[in-house]
C-alpha cells in the first residue's frame, strides 16, 4: 500500500506540440480519481 503524503497532486509532461495536465485527488477512504487535460501549444 502507497502512503498518502500530498492528497492532491498535480502533473505536467511537457512535449514538443503539447502539454498534458493530470490532477490527482485522494479522498479520505483513500480513492484517487484522475482527470488529465491535453492543450495544443500554437506555433
Amino acid at each position: 500500500m502507497i502512503k498518502i503524503i500530498y492528497p492532491i497532486c498535480l502533473k505536467f509532461d511537457a512535449q514538443i506540440n503539447f502539454v498534458d495536465a493530470t490532477i490527482r485527488a485522494t479522498n479520505k477512504s483513500g480513492v484517487t480519481d484522475y482527470q488529465t487535460n491535453n492543450f495544443q501549444l500554437l506555433g
